[in-house]
């Protein structure tokens, strides 16, 4: 099953082909849920299409706060709640440098 064939054959919105090929999916692997399969391209300029998005938004949110924030800021895309996320874990790690520096200075008196 393809968008340009399913189109052509049988006039299905891309919406609607996408539903079935989840559903194809889920039967073929005995998921209970169709929302449990992600449809991702091959293609680089089509990373943002289909399910790509949700795939890594789940990863992270499966993941524990260090690496949720170390994950975050290894990805590329530039949306809202990712930019929220690496600007959170900058700041926690600019906030726990500055108490590191705090704390030495105090620490270690200069003659």
């Amino acid at each position: 099953i393809d968008i340009p064939s399913e189109a052509e054959d049988y006039s299905r919105e891309p919406a609607e082909t996408l539903g079935l090929i989840r559903d194809d999916l889920a039967g073929e692997f005995g998921l209970a849920d169709s929302g449990e399969v992600y449809l991702i391209s091959a293609k680089l300029r089509d990373s943002g299409r289909f399910d790509l998005p949700r795939l890594k938004s789940d990863i992270g949110a499966s993941l524990g706060s260090v690496k949720q924030r170390k994950f975050a800021l290894s990805l590329a895309e530039h949306t809202e709640l990712l930019l929220s996320q690496r600007q959170a874990a900058a700041m926690d790690a600019v906030r726990s440098h500055a108490l590191m520096a705090a704390a030495n200075s105090g620490l270690n008196p200069v003659p």
